[in-house]
């Protein structure tokens, strides 16, 4: 391997860490573009290194994968879609008379936040995964789509101006 192939594969290293913070998980889709495909090469790779086939992957680069909780596998029944999250949210808010989940509370969690990033992208002109139809069906949940922040020293309260359409 000449160095430019290990900068390289550090790069998409590097991508993958800043998906799993914004995802929470390292199970990137083909359709996520460079990124989805360098997943799949790696696990296609892992697969090869196992069967002790000439590949690019080596033990440096597993440990470095297995470290940030790398999935070799996926289980694709637990890979859920935007249409499974959202029916995940409306039993929530039937639940609990609201939207807001707190990011600690897993996916779902990390999912409302998601949504909510995407829409201030939506906003901004930015490429966002929220299509209209996405926007009109959490408005229909009364979806919040800015929270209050924590009070700061002063103890005002701001609150961010991304509000339902």
């Amino acid at each position: 391997m000449t160095p430019h192939n290990d900068v390289a594969w550090n790069h998409k290293l590097a991508e993958l860490l800043a998906f799993k913070e914004v995802h929470g998980h390292t199970n990137v889709q083909r359709r996520n573009g460079s990124l989805g495909q360098w997943v799949m090469t790696q696990r296609r790779q892992y697969k090869m290194f196992r069967q002790e086939n000439h590949t690019h992957l080596n033990q440096e680069r597993i440990n470095a994968l297995n470290n940030v909780g790398f999935e070799w596998q996926i289980d694709k029944k637990t890979i859920r879609g935007w249409d499974d999250r959202f029916n995940e949210l409306v039993v929530f808010k039937e639940g609990h008379g609201h939207t807001n989940v707190p990011q600690k509370d897993g996916p779902l969690g990390r999912w409302v936040s998601t949504q909510r990033r995407h829409y201030r992208f939506f906003k901004e002109g930015e490429d966002s995964q929220l299509t209209q139809e996405r926007m009109d069906r959490l408005n229909q949940l009364e979806f919040e789509w800015s929270l209050k922040k924590s009070p700061s020293p002063s103890g005002s309260t701001e609150r961010s101006d991304f509000q339902n359409n």
